[in-house]
């Protein structure tokens, strides 16, 4: 399937900023979660256990915080600096997901 080429409009990602993260990040572990084991081999995950990491929807304004362990995903209260930072728009992760 092909997406169309979009970009969320500019005063959504300013909205989105100041909104709490925390919702958005537990769809998105609860989503991974889902797909553990089902479609993401946990032992690919391996090298990821324990990093911090922070998934950014440039277009949305969302910095989504999260780490991987033994128990799965989960959402991260560490402000310090992400161990891997992945960063792209919301029609870019769309198109991933629908792969």
């Amino acid at each position: 399937m092909k997406l169309p080429a979009f970009t969320l409009p500019k005063p959504i990602a300013s909205i989105g900023a100041r909104l709490p993260q925390l919702p958005p990040t537990l769809a998105l572990v609860g989503a991974l979660n889902l797909a553990l084991d089902r479609i993401l081999p946990r032992d690919t995950l391996e090298p990821l256990t324990g990093k911090r990491l922070l998934l950014k929807v440039t277009d949305a304004g969302l910095a989504l915080r999260f780490t991987f362990t033994a128990r799965g995903f989960r959402p991260l209260f560490d402000p310090r600096q992400p161990d891997l930072t992945i960063s792209a728009t919301t029609r870019d992760y769309l198109a991933l997901a629908l792969r």
